[in-house]
């Protein structure tokens, strides 16, 4: 498995990332809102400016 830099991701996230990448599943709104939360953070946490609203 390649690593993905600057963002560390546990190995079950990559998994569920991969097979998202390969087929998108109709997301429920729930988990779209968490989603962007999350890689809100992970974009914060690196350090870039790109807020996604």
């Amino acid at each position: 498995m390649r690593k993905i830099e600057p963002m560390t991701i546990t190995e079950e996230q990559a998994e569920w990332l991969q097979q998202y990448l390969e087929k998108p599943p109709k997301l429920n709104p729930k988990l779209k809102v968490k989603l962007t939360k999350f890689m809100k953070r992970r974009r914060n946490q690196s350090g870039e400016t790109g807020d996604i609203r």
